[in-house]
């Protein structure tokens, strides 16, 4: 009994689980330096001397999709700093933030990153007659990991289906401290997101007042976002703003709304894809992006490109002095036209 208690926590060297959901090879040096530079990160040798610490997770989702980059640093005598990264070429407000790190969220960092490369082991899960049970398990998330202490470099990548790892461990562990670290995350309404990797993923597009940019986005969700959820209306609630701006003299603002409900009534997938997010001071907010419908996706040169019919809007909130929440003020709504995704 006390043998198998141990098996079950056993912490053994793994082979790592290279390939993501669309067989990419995340191992692969060559795949490992594109993701630098994609997030426009320093390469672990960087980091190689001896008064250097560094932790850091790379998020990949279950479609080989790569979400955020989350690294904790100290240096010589500098304070510990928590970094989070999106791609450069995602078009946020900025590509990263940076926050101090207390001693103890230092510690904690440390802490979780021991045995960096190693796996642990899950007991064997029977059923009631004693028979071994098996799981599926699909489009799980993948983790590049890597540390840097006194010289030495330790890379690690796991994937979440195939046994409980360190890695993925760590990677939780540092967007928890990230999120404590930067309360504009933390502001954000963790039920609008996937999990908290999302969740600071956004807060990187927050402009402006970033504070007052999460509490709009956590009160304009309801009104802009809820056909992102299942069993909800795809159709935007524009009888809430006070003015409903149309740049084309033959569209009326009443015009318009009626041909949006229509193609909403006529079940046709009409979207609304968010661009920037920007409050401009604590009492107003701007969200700028595309209604979009027709979408289709071809390949240029090897690469999918975006296509769809659509019109730029911009949405303005401000501040309801009644009861301190954002409430959509006025909508801006161009010309139609067909929107082509330039390439990366």
């Amino acid at each position: 009994m006390a043998v198998n208690l141990l098996i079950g926590l056993l912490v053994s060297a793994i082979q790592p689980n290279c390939t993501d959901g669309y067989s990419t090879d995340r191992c692969d040096p060559v795949v490992q330096a594109k993701m630098l530079e994609d997030y426009g990160a320093k390469a672990a040798a960087a980091f190689d001397n001896p008064n250097a610490d560094m932790r850091r997770v790379f998020f990949i989702d279950g479609y080989g999709r790569d979400i955020i980059l989350i690294e904790a640093v100290r240096v010589g005598e500098a304070e510990p700093e928590i970094t989070i990264y999106s791609r450069v070429f995602d078009r946020p407000a900025t590509s990263h933030f940076t926050a101090p790190l207390s001693q103890r969220q230092w510690d904690r960092v440390i802490r979780q990153s021991e045995n960096l490369d190693r796996a642990i082991y899950r007991a064997p899960t029977t059923d009631e007659q004693g028979e071994e049970l098996f799981y599926f398990c699909l489009h799980g998330w993948h983790y590049w990991g890597q540390s840097v202490s006194k010289g030495k470099i330790v890379n690690s990548v796991e994937n979440s289906c195939n046994t409980d790892s360190v890695v993925e461990r760590l990677a939780w562990d540092l967007a928890d401290i990230a999120l404590d670290a930067m309360p504009e995350c933390a502001a954000l309404d963790e039920a609008n997101y996937v999990n908290d990797a999302t969740r600071l993923r956004f807060c990187l597009q927050l402009g402006g007042d970033r504070l007052a940019m999460a509490q709009a986005m956590n009160d304009a969700n309801p009104i802009l976002f809820d056909h992102f959820h299942e069993g909800t209306t795809r159709a935007i609630d524009f009888s809430t703003a006070s003015r409903l701006v149309i740049e084309e003299d033959e569209l009326t603002a009443a015009k318009f709304v009626r041909t949006w409900q229509g193609i909403h009534d006529a079940e046709k997938e009409v979207s609304f894809g968010w661009n920037t997010v920007t409050a401009t001071n604590a009492d107003t907010a701007v969200i700028t992006g595309l209604l979009h419908w027709n979408d289709e996706i071809e390949t240029v040169e090897g690469k999918d490109r975006f296509k769809a019919d659509g019109r730029d809007v911009t949405f303005i909130l401000r501040r309801d002095s009644s009861d301190a929440k954002f409430r959509l003020d006025e909508v801006s709504v161009g010309p139609e036209y067909r929107y082509i995704e330039a390439n990366e």
